[in-house]
């Protein structure tokens, strides 16, 4: 889409990885999970 990749944050976790697809995980260091992590809270009013 044109953007500059190298101008956003690196994220710091994995998420939404579907283990039933068969893929490895990545192994690049960060948490992965199946879904938000853990101690993800909604913003009030979210």
């Amino acid at each position: 889409m044109g953007y500059d990749d190298a101008k956003f944050p690196k994220a710091s976790y994995h998420a939404f990885w579907d283990e039933t697809k068969g893929y490895p995980a990545p192994h690049d260091g960060r948490p992965v999970f199946s879904g938000l992590q853990p101690s993800f809270v909604w913003p009030a009013g979210a």
